[in-house]
C-alpha cells in the first residue's frame, strides 16, 4: 500500500499515476499487464492515466497494457476486503492514532497471513503527469465513425505495435475499436524521465482544519506533536475540497 500526508500531495489523477509509477519500476520482467479499477473520472478514468499507459508502451515497458473498468453495480474490488482489515484492527488494537506512523504500524499489523507491504511517498515521487497529455490527441471519434464515449469505456488497450492509437470497448463481450489519438503537426514525446516534480513545497491546508488540529495538541503525547507543528496554513480560510 502506497501511503502519504495530505500536507504531501492530493488525491488526483497524478497522484494515481505517480503511485503507479513507482510500483511498476519494480515490474519490468512483466510483458503484460492487465489492471481493474473502478470508474472515479478524477483518478482513474481519464486521459492522463491513458496517456501514462500509452508512454510505457512507447517507451516499452509493457508490450501490452490492459485497463479494465468495473461494470456499474458490480465494484467491489479485493481492495475492498484488504480496508475491512485495516479497519478491524484499527478498531480492536489501535483505537488511538497520534501519527502517519501510527497507521503505517495498523496496515503492517492488519493482515498476519500475508502481511501488507507499506510504502511511503515522499513528496518528490509525485510527478506532473499532465505534461504527458502534450504527445496526444483527445480525439471523440473511433475508427468505425462513432462517437468515442470515454467515460462509457469499459477496456482501455495499448500495445507497442500501434503506438499512434489505442483501442477500446464498452462491454465486456463488445469488439475493440481504434481510437487514433496522434497529433497533427510535428510530433512531441515527453518521455517520462523528463516529468517535472509536482510539488516544490509542502502543501498549506485550510485555516479552518489546522484550528482545528491545533485544538487537539493538549491529547497528543508531546512525541507526535512535531508532525502537527510543521503543518501550515493557506490565506484563505476556504475549506479543502477535492474532486476526485
Amino acid at each position: 500500500m502506497f501511503l502519504w500526508t495530505e500536507n504531501q500531495a492530493k488525491r488526483g489523477a497524478d497522484e494515481v499515476a505517480s503511485v503507479l509509477f513507482k510500483f511498476l519500476k519494480d515490474k519490468k520482467d512483466v510483458d503484460h499487464l492487465v489492471v481493474f479499477t473502478d470508474n472515479c473520472p478524477g483518478q482513474n478514468k481519464n486521459w492522463q492515466l491513458m496517456a501514462f499507459w500509452l508512454q510505457l508502451v512507447k517507451e516499452k515497458w509493457f508490450k501490452t497494457i490492459t485497463h479494465h473498468f468495473l461494470v456499474t453495480g458490480h465494484t467491489h474490488l479485493p481492495s475492498d476486503r484488504d480496508f475491512a482489515l485495516i479497519e478491524k484492527r484499527h478498531r480492536k488494537y489501535a483505537p488511538e492514532v497520534y501519527s502517519p506512523e501510527g497507521w503505517h504500524k495498523i496496515i503492517k499489523d492488519a493482515n498476519n497471513k500475508n502481511p501488507f507491504k507499506v510504502t511511503v511517498m515522499q513528496q518528490e515521487d509525485f510527478l506532473k503527469f499532465e505534461l504527458l497529455l502534450a504527445n496526444v490527441q483527445k480525439s471523440t471519434r473511433m475508427s468505425n465513425k462513432e462517437n468515442l464515449d470515454f467515460s462509457g469505456v469499459y477496456t482501455f488497450h495499448f500495445k507497442t505495435e500501434n503506438t499512434k492509437s489505442f483501442f477500446v470497448k464498452h462491454s465486456v463481450n463488445g469488439e475493440y475499436n481504434e481510437v487514433n489519438i496522434t497529433k497533427k503537426g510535428r510530433p512531441v514525446n515527453t518521455p517520462l524521465c523528463q516529468l517535472k516534480n509536482k510539488y516544490m513545497e509542502p502543501i498549506k491546508i485550510s485555516k479552518k482544519k489546522l484550528k482545528n488540529v491545533q485544538s487537539l495538541f493538549p491529547y497528543i503525547p508531546p512525541i507526535h506533536l512535531p508532525f502537527f507543528n510543521g503543518l501550515t496554513s493557506r490565506e484563505s480560510d476556504e475549506e479543502d475540497v477535492e474532486i476526485v
